[in-house]
C-alpha cells in the first residue's frame, strides 16, 4: 500500500516476512499459533506447497474426538477446533472435503451449549478489572464470545460451501 517509491522496499520486506513465515515452526504443541502461522502464510502469498505443509501439520494436531485444543495436553475446545476449520477451510477448501474436516465440525457442533454459545474456560490470568459484557459465562465470556464466534464463522463457511457448485 505504499507509494511508489516505496514500492520496492515493500516488496521486499513482504518477500522477507513470507520467508519467515515458511522457515520458522510454530510453537510446539500450540495450536494458535499453528492457526494464524498458517491464515499469515495464505494472506502473505505464500507458495502452494508450503501452504499445503502448513496445513498438514495443524490437521496433525487434531484430537481423537474430532477437535483440536488450545494445547496439546488439554481437551478439545471450542476456540481451537473452530479456528482451525476456518483457516483451513480458507486457505485449503478441498480440506472441507476430508473426513477429518467433518469431524471436527462434529465435535464443534457438540460442544455447542443449549443457549447457543460455546464456552472456553480461560487460561489468563487477569489484568484487568472484570466487566460484564452480558454474554454469558462469566469470568470466562470473553474467550467464549471468542470461541462462539469463531464457532459460528466455521459453521456458516461449511453451510456456505456446502451449497456451492
Amino acid at each position: 500500500f505504499g507509494t511508489a517509491e516505496q514500492q520496492r522496499r515493500a516488496t521486499a520486506k513482504l518477500e522477507r516476512c513470507r520467508a519467515w513465515l515458511r522457515d520458522t515452526a510454530p510453537r510446539a504443541g500450540d495450536v494458535e499459533d499453528h492457526v494464524f502461522r498458517l491464515w499469515a502464510m495464505k494472506l502473505a502469498g505464500v507458495d502452494e506447497e508450503s501452504l499445503r505443509r502448513s496445513a498438514d501439520q495443524l490437521k496433525q494436531l487434531q484430537h481423537s474426538d474430532g477437535g483440536w485444543s488450545q494445547l496439546l495436553d488439554q481437551p478439545s475446545d471450542a476456540y481451537a477446533t473452530a479456528s482451525a476449520l476456518v483457516v483451513l477451510g480458507r486457505v485449503q477448501p478441498s480440506s472441507r472435503l476430508e473426513f477429518s474436516y467433518h469431524r471436527g465440525l462434529a465435535a464443534l457442533r457438540s460442544m455447542q451449549l443449549s443457549d447457543g454459545t460455546w464456552k472456553v474456560v480461560s487460561r489468563s490470568k487477569p489484568f484487568q478489572t472484570y466487566f460484564e459484557s452480558g454474554f454469558p459465562h462469566g469470568k470466562d465470556q470473553f474467550i467464549s464470545m471468542a470461541a462462539t464466534s469463531w464457532a459460528i464463522a466455521a459453521l456458516c463457511d461449511a453451510q456456505s460451501a456446502a451449497k456451492s457448485p
